[in-house]
């Protein structure tokens, strides 16, 4: 086999292993994985330094040795900050059952504020909006003081809310679910 063939093969193993070591570390954030696979993650390591301290003259090879060391530099970066935060207690993981965690009646699930803001960016696309959009973060906030301000309004029960275009605006509807 030539040098050529030898490199390519390489390269295919280092990107299926990162790709593997990328999905345990998933697992491991999202809690299915009980330890960090650290062991995989030092033996990717040595290979990728081995690979960069080696002279590869063909440039279609050497750009994708290159590539793959920079997103493995990339991921370790980004799983050293999550593990950093589980280390000080501020990283939430993300609940890979699907459930919405149990919130009181008054409080909107989550998954109708991702309905919400879902709605909220194609109705933003279909009336051609040239305006930004919230985040989700100041979007949720939103919908909780509206929410609370209705429930003071009405006395309490149930809110509903719309996304509507109007008049080529995007905008809010809240009413009292009957």
């Amino acid at each position: 086999m030539d040098q050529r063939n030898k490199i390519v093969l390489y390269l295919e193993r280092l990107e299926t292993n990162l790709k593997e070591l990328q999905i345990l570390y998933e697992q491991y954030f999202a809690g299915v994985e009980k330890r960090e696979p650290f062991q995989k993650r030092e033996g990717l390591a040595k290979k990728i330094r081995a690979l960069s301290s080696r002279t590869i003259i063909q440039t279609d090879l050497r750009f994708r040795s290159q590539s793959i060391a920079a997103r493995f530099h990339s991921y370790m970066g980004y799983w050293d900050r999550i593990l950093r935060l589980m280390d000080e207690g501020k990283y939430v993981r993300k609940n890979t059952a699907g459930a919405v965690p149990h919130r009181q009646n008054s409080q909107p699930q989550e998954s109708e504020i991702d309905k919400l803001y879902r709605d909220l960016i194609a109705a933003h696309r279909e009336g051609g909006n040239s305006g930004t959009l919230p985040d989700r973060g100041k979007f949720a906030t939103l919908i909780e003081q509206q929410r609370e301000k209705m429930q003071q309004k009405t006395g309490g029960g149930a809110i509903e809310f719309r996304i509507v275009n109007e008049n080529g605006k995007t905008k809010i509807k809240v009413r009292r679910r009957r």
